[in-house]
């Protein structure tokens, strides 16, 4: 049943993590940063950094004064591009259920899940990590 988005965690982390790096493009950011500002593990955001890196969405430096930049210029990755790197692609399937239960050619949901799909995955293929860019300076801290 892999028909609507389903983002896991390290997805949600992933997009996070990246807008916050795009939206400080002159600053490295570290990921205590990163972990501090949207309350989430380090354990997990060191994973999932490290996966972002692996498929050179980021570059990371060390040390004291390191932290991670992009390796791609914002306007070039769509959450498409994010979607399928971390949660490994997006089903177009048109049923919910594995197997076709729906009696003749009909299904009983018509083409909706066809339709929401389609516009889902076009959503994700436009929107550019440039458009939700977070630049935490102008924003505040959260609170």
């Amino acid at each position: 049943m892999n028909t609507l988005l389903k983002l896991s965690e390290a997805g949600s982390i992933a997009i996070h993590a990246l807008a916050m790096i795009a939206g400080n493009k002159n600053k490295k950011i570290s990921s205590a940063e990163i972990a501090d500002f949207y309350g989430i593990s380090r354990n997990h955001l060191a994973k999932v950094m490290q996966q972002l890196v692996k498929v050179g969405f980021v570059k990371s430096d060390r040390g004291p004064s390191g932290g991670f930049t992009l390796a791609k210029d914002a306007s070039k990755i769509t959450l498409l591009d994010i979607y399928c790197e971390i949660e490994g692609g997006i089903s177009l399937n048109k049923c919910l259920l594995e197997e076709k239960f729906c009696f003749g050619s009909k299904c009983l949901l018509g083409n909706m899940l066809s339709k929401i799909n389609r516009e889902l995955k076009n959503i994700l293929e436009t929107t550019k990590l440039s458009d939700i860019a977070l630049n935490i300076e102008k924003r505040g801290t959260k609170k």
